[in-house]
């Protein structure tokens, strides 16, 4: 993401300036997460889960050993579409759909042991990748349910240990969205590793908060966070994973679903259930 481009650099630093210095406390204040259970056949079910672990000081990509628990999760959420990070690999990949069932189809992203990938039924599914430029890719698809309109999405893993290795891999991903023609309706999903409560960081993985509020803010004037005030989505207390959508879509219900990670696992997943404005 240009700094020069679309956006106004001294005013978002400023900006963020503002916002670090009275804290970001309110969005891991609420203890309103996700709850599943009937849904409104009028809405579509997104999944976004890291699906690794705690490990070395890099972490670790998801356990075999993980990938019945991550089926029951799925299968018990119904969602119409998931990504997932931290996936090992094409084999991987395969072991989790045969857990899940001959229904669910799904794709991984290229790279190493640690990619985007994303299932889904009950629908048909287009997917490019997009290269980050480094060691990150992201999986863009056209998702269309049974019974619904279509959807333009990205799934992204961003960057972990650089603040502004993240601020451009999401401003990418989110300009990519954005200039994607087809379908109106459009959502970003996935682990960004931006974490905006300051007020108890940790620095476990930001080397800098300021450019972290300034992807934030670049994101969220122009997609709505639909799971703001829902509270952390991973090890110990962090808010790292997101779904933000445009105005084409609304949530009738969205956070993270707590209490889901097994083992090693540091993360929860967030899920949202949408509908089509206008539908």
């Amino acid at each position: 993401m240009s700094r020069t481009t679309h956006v106004d650099e001294y005013a978002l630093f400023a900006l963020s300036v503002v916002f670090a210095t009275i804290g970001f406390g309110w969005f891991d204040s609420s203890t309103d997460s996700y709850t599943p259970g009937p849904r409104d056949a009028s809405t579509l079910r997104v999944v976004s889960w890291n699906v690794g672990g705690k490990g070395d000081a890099a972490g670790q990509p998801l356990s075999g050993a993980w990938i019945p628990h991550v089926a029951e999760t799925l299968r018990q959420l119904d969602p119409d579409l998931v990504f997932l990070q931290e996936i090992q690999g094409r084999v991987q990949l395969y072991s989790l759909r045969k857990h899940l069932g001959e229904d669910w189809k799904g794709s991984v992203a290229p790279g190493g042991d640690r990619r985007v990938a994303v299932l889904f039924r009950h629908g048909t599914l287009r997917r490019w990748h997009l290269t980050m430029g480094s060691d990150r890719s992201a999986m863009v698809v056209e998702f269309q349910a049974e019974g619904f309109p279509p959807l333009a999405a990205i799934g992204l893993h961003a960057n972990a240990f650089s603040a502004k290795r993240r601020n451009r891999e999401v401003g990418r991903a989110l300009e990519h969205l954005q200039s994607h023609t087809g379908p109106t309706a459009k959502l970003l999903a996935g682990d960004f590793n931006l974490d905006l409560d300051l007020g108890k960081r940790r620095d476990l993985f930001s080397n800098d908060d300021y450019l972290d509020v300034e992807t934030y803010n670049f994101v969220t004037g122009k997609f709505f966070d639909v799971g703001v005030g829902t509270g952390s989505t991973a090890e110990p207390d962090r808010r790292l994973d997101y779904i933000f959508t445009n105005a084409e879509l609304a949530a009738e219900n969205a956070g993270p679903w707590k209490g889901q990670r097994i083992d090693a696992m540091d993360h929860d997943p967030v899920i949202a259930d949408l509908r089509f404005i206008g539908r």
